[in-house]
């Protein structure tokens, strides 16, 4: 087994709390146990500090993205942009909200927190999308799988 890089490692922990966090919230809405309370609040901190992790592994991107206008990236990267700046700001906001609620339980917060969740939850979709073909291929090279090749093209030769 190879080496995992950095990227892959948060981007996989960071994907798994997420799904915790917000698988968690089926056993919240439903009032079964505060255990289910209890992990989304644990999966949603630590969620916090995978994603500053999973950031800051990706600063150069960042960096270089966002200083350059729109018009001068190509149909994908301006894509990956707009969802990666989604997820940051609806990120930020239900985790203030969700932070302030804890400690001052006003329904607005909760709404907040709730709402920006679903967003975020939303825009997860796009970006596991865009980035599909990069986590199967590192999938592949971890575990030493070579490329398929296209079927297709071996029956034409």
């Amino acid at each position: 087994m190879k080496t995992l890089p950095a990227r892959f490692i948060s981007a996989i922990i960071l994907s798994i709390l997420f799904f915790l966090t917000a698988f968690s919230l089926i056993g919240v809405e439903h009032g079964t146990t505060s255990v289910w309370t209890d992990v989304h609040i644990w999966s949603g901190s630590l969620m916090l500090i995978g994603a500053a992790v999973h950031l800051t592994t990706k600063l150069d991107w960042v960096r270089a993205v966002f200083s350059r206008p729109s018009k001068s990236l190509n149909l994908q990267t301006r894509r990956n942009k707009r969802t990666d700046l989604g997820l940051f700001i609806t990120g930020s906001l239900c985790a203030v909200a969700g932070f302030r609620w804890l400690f001052n339980p006003l329904h607005h917060l909760n709404h907040l927190h709730t709402m920006s969740g679903i967003f975020m939850l939303l825009l997860m979709l796009p970006h596991l999308a865009l980035h599909w073909q990069w986590l199967v291929n590192t999938i592949r090279h971890l575990f030493g799988v070579k490329p398929q090749t296209n079927p297709v093209a071996q029956i034409e030769n």
